[in-house]
């Protein structure tokens, strides 16, 4: 076995969606399947014999769920493998990610899906064993990209701007690729409120639909017609700001 593969364990009471994953697992480099089980208590025997990395975990199955086993293997602490839930129903996304699970993928899973969500935890450990920042913060908040049916966690100091349009609410976020910055738009499965209520000054009201992060303002200034606004970002993403609310951005500057 290369030492430098990263072991993966498959839960999945179906056997022909356990094999699909696991020759999915394969075909990806540096990734391998190290055992299949079907229940609860299969399940955890593996973890033990195993001490696999990662763990792909199906939700609904006979006996005790995907959840419970997750809440179980909390309490291996430091050696518990990281999780991603892959399952048919997407109803499970937010009980999912308050197990700390690192992804969820809807069935059936896509191979370019799986890749990235193995790829994600696979740079989260470099990044700790290197003593870089970990990615996920502990200020975040769990997302649902309705676009892609697929849960995912975003991480709150990421978000440049929340705005309201049509009775969905969207985080906004800039992300560095090799090819320069990017802006990813996100449904979020909470109200406008719901941040500034949480997280008090680190979001300001910029006007009624649309809330912004403190730390990501760039600049502020009047146009010629005496409108104000204000830059956020990296790429400095313009937005109208009411006057009732010039007090509160300055502020944010000191």
């Amino acid at each position: 076995m290369d030492t430098e593969n990263q072991n993966v364990a498959i839960v999945d009471d179906e056997p022909l969606a356990a094999s699909r994953l696991s020759r999915m697992v394969n075909d990806l480099a540096g990734y391998e399947t190290v055992g299949i089980a079907n229940s609860h208590g299969q399940a955890l025997d593996l973890v033990k014999r195993t001490n696999p990395d990662i763990l792909l975990l199906d939700i609904e199955m006979p006996g005790a769920n995907g959840l419970q086993l997750a809440s179980d293997l909390s309490g291996l602490k430091e050696t518990a493998p990281a999780i991603i839930f892959c399952t048919a129903y997407d109803q499970y996304a937010i009980d999912a990610f308050t197990t700390q699970a690192s992804g969820y993928l809807l069935k059936p899973v896509k191979i370019s899906d799986l890749e990235l969500a193995l790829l994600k935890i696979t740079k989260s450990k470099q990044n700790h064993v290197q003593g870089a920042e970990p990615a996920i913060l502990p200020d975040e908040i769990f997302v649902i990209a309705s676009e892609q049916s697929d849960a995912v966690r975003l991480c709150l100091s990421d978000v440049t701007y929340f705005n309201a349009e049509n009775k969905l609410v969207f985080a906004h976020s800039h992300i560095k690729t090799d090819n320069g910055i990017t802006e990813n738009i996100t449904t979020v499965d909470q109200s406008l409120d719901q941040p500034q209520a949480t997280y008090g000054d680190k979001f300001i009201r910029a006007h009624r639909s649309t809330l912004v992060s403190a730390r990501h303002i760039k600049r502020l200034f009047r146009d010629g017609t005496g409108k104000y606004w204000i830059t956020v970002g990296d790429i400095e993403t313009l937005i109208a700001i009411s006057r009732r609310k010039i007090a509160a951005i300055k502020a944010s500057f000191k």
